[in-house]
């Protein structure tokens, strides 16, 4: 029989997701917390109840792991990474926090370059209950990380006949990539008489989690017209003081980036102007 070793400043406690893994000493960053050791099996061989702890090696190849790695739980905000097999911090640990990292991260420019390699099995898709501020909530396909270094700018402002600023990909752009995080400057209900009969009116956002504030986004979201079938949604986060904006869908180099000025994609009732599709 194998014994699977674990000399790592980590153990397996219950948590508020079941059984976790938990840091037992202060920890530095990128300190080794686990390593993913087991059975080396083809997708199609993993039994359903372990698909959710394997590890993919290749294409081909998952490992079904036996150690406490396989406890590690998946968070969306985590304080983990996998570096090849072994579990690290992204920085420091304080003792008895649960060890997490984000099971459906991928970079953008390997996506990129490879969307097929990047392939969501449906026996991994799950309902998060992480907890953070930043929870995706459903989890069911690869959110992408990239930086400008990597892709370079995703989008431009040009001007267009009858809509005026539009923003454009300026390069093909990847289902779930975010396009622009816009720091806001609140305008509080106070404040908002002196704006609403201005040129700024269109270009705010309601605010607040009971929607008296009013914030104006610096970024080129505020830029991004509205469509009733949209290729882009924003999202609020009213602690970090800005606005998310990331693709619903893959969009091609020269598209126009619409949101739903709504707020949520679907929705379909009418806005304070007339609608240039």
């Amino acid at each position: 029989m194998t014994v699977w070793l674990h000399d790592f400043p980590s153990e397996v406690r219950e948590g508020s997701a079941g059984a976790g893994l938990f840091a037992t000493r202060d920890l530095a960053a990128n300190a080794a917390v686990a390593r993913f050791e087991g059975e080396l099996l083809a997708p199609s061989d993993v039994p359903v109840s372990e698909a959710c702890h394997a590890l993919v090696i290749d294409g081909e190849t998952w490992m079904v792991p036996r150690t406490p790695a396989r406890f590690v739980n998946h968070g969306c905000t985590p304080n983990c990474w996998v570096d090849d097999v072994t579990v690290r911090t992204l920085h420091p640990v304080v003792a008895g926090t649960e060890l997490t990292f984000d099971y459906a991260i991928a970079g953008a420019a390997e996506y990129l370059a490879d969307p097929a390699a990047f392939a969501w099995d449906p026996r991994w898709s799950f309902d998060c209950a992480c907890g953070s501020a930043l929870c995706r909530g459903r989890i069911d396909g690869y959110a992408l990380l990239a930086s400008a270094a990597e892709l370079g700018p995703a989008v431009r402002v040009a001007d267009v006949p009858g809509k005026g600023r539009a923003v454009f990909a300026a390069r093909r752009i990847a289902e779930g990539e975010r396009v622009d995080r816009a720091p806001v400057v609140v305008i509080t209900a106070a404040q908002w008489p002196g704006i609403e009969g201005t040129a700024l009116f269109d270009y705010t956002f309601e605010w607040g989690d009971d929607g008296q504030d009013a914030a104006m986004a610096l970024g080129v979201g505020s830029l991004i017209n509205h469509a009733y079938a949209p290729n882009v949604a924003f999202t609020r986060r009213y602690a970090e003081g800005v606005v998310d904006f990331v693709a619903l869908r893959d969009i091609d180099a020269g598209e126009e980036l619409t949101v739903n000025y709504n707020g949520d994609p679907a929705d379909r009732s009418p806005v304070w102007f007339e609608v240039v599709e």
